[in-house]
């Protein structure tokens, strides 16, 4: 279960009497003797007219879902479902070579396919032709697609009553793709919804981070998308040698990397807002609110990623071992 903060009936039409005083942001006038040095105009009647409205926000706002209360805060109650599914298995054999050589293989994979929800679900925002899963930035909601395979083969020989050779080598490899809720290749959802150049990022179709403070967000999730290959190599082999009352035990281990990783954080940009904007500029404590900035289409910061490369990284890890063992 998500409690949710959002917008009030009222709110929706510009209507903030029953909030905090609100101002208009470009009534901006120098005013000698003030703590700010300047003044700004309320709105009359602490209502704003529906001809200021961001042509962007002004239909954000109303795919918030209908308040289940009258309050300013949890308002709101939606439960958020979680779908997974995942397909695994292992294959195993063992087999005698002959009385000094035994070999075995094994293979396993694992696929997982999660369905993070958006805090509101599916909504239906005018401009857009398909509803989209929308919410606050932290559900990382949207399809994360994860194959996983490992593979080992491994042999022991015995030379001797007195020495064993061990000799492994194991594969694993990674995939992972999460991507945001609705966000197909083309889909360009936030240039669709009027954000200009919201959509530059590869992999980046979603909708922009809408983030009023105080409420519940309206738009897509960060940290996505997220895409991860990584391939581990594991060479290791280990002798064995018995010395009278003693097992002498030496070998190499080495293990090679390779990973390639891509992931944005705000690669379809990010809107914060607060009440700076619609506040009065000499009792900022007591007056503005950030849906009212929202609703102007004021936002106090903006910001977008852009991956410039993606990063290739290759490791290699050999160690080195012996060990002995006294009876």
């Amino acid at each position: 279960m998500s409690v949710n903060t959002g917008p009030t009936l009222a709110e929706r039409t510009g209507d903030f009497s029953g909030v905090r005083p609100i101002f208009d942001p470009f009534s901006v006038t120098p005013t000698a003797g003030t703590a700010s040095g300047y003044t700004r105009v309320p709105f009359a009647g602490n209502v704003m007219p529906a001809s200021r409205f961001d042509a962007v926000t002004s239909r954000l706002i109303q795919a918030y879902p209908q308040p289940d209360t009258s309050g300013l805060a949890n308002n709101q109650i939606t439960n958020p479902v979680l779908g997974q599914g995942w397909d695994q298995g292992d294959i195993r054999t063992d087999y005698n070579l002959n009385g000094n050589t035994t070999v075995f293989g094994r293979f396993s994979q694992q696929d997982t396919l999660t369905l993070l929800p958006s805090t509101f679900g599916l909504r239906t925002i005018p401009g857009l032709s398909v509803p989209v899963g929308l919410g606050n930035s932290t559900t990382y909601a949207g399809t994360n697609n994860l194959v996983a395979r490992h593979a080992v083969i491994a042999g022991t020989h015995t030379f001797s009553s007195s020495f064993i050779v061990d000799a492994r080598f194991g594969y694993g490899r990674f995939n992972r793709h999460a991507l945001k809720d609705g966000a197909d290749p083309g889909a360009n959802l936030g240039d669709k919804l009027g954000v200009n150049n919201a959509n530059q990022e590869p992999f980046s179709y979603g909708l922009p981070i809408f983030s009023p403070s105080s409420y519940t967000g309206i738009g897509g999730p960060a940290a996505l998308p997220t895409i991860r290959l990584e391939n581990t190599f594991n060479p290791n082999i280990t002798f064995t040698k018995v010395r009278g009352k003693h097992s002498i035990r030496f070998g190499t281990n080495v293990v090679r990397r390779q990973i390639i990783n891509f992931q944005t954080n705000q690669g379809d940009g990010l809107f914060s807002l607060d009440p700076t904007f619609t506040s009065d500029p000499n009792n900022t404590g007591k007056t503005g609110d950030s849906m009212a900035s929202f609703l102007l289409g004021a936002p106090a910061g903006i910001s977008q990623d852009f991956m410039l490369v993606w990063p290739g990284i290759r490791t290699m890890e050999i160690a080195r071992s012996s060990r002995t063992i006294g009876k």
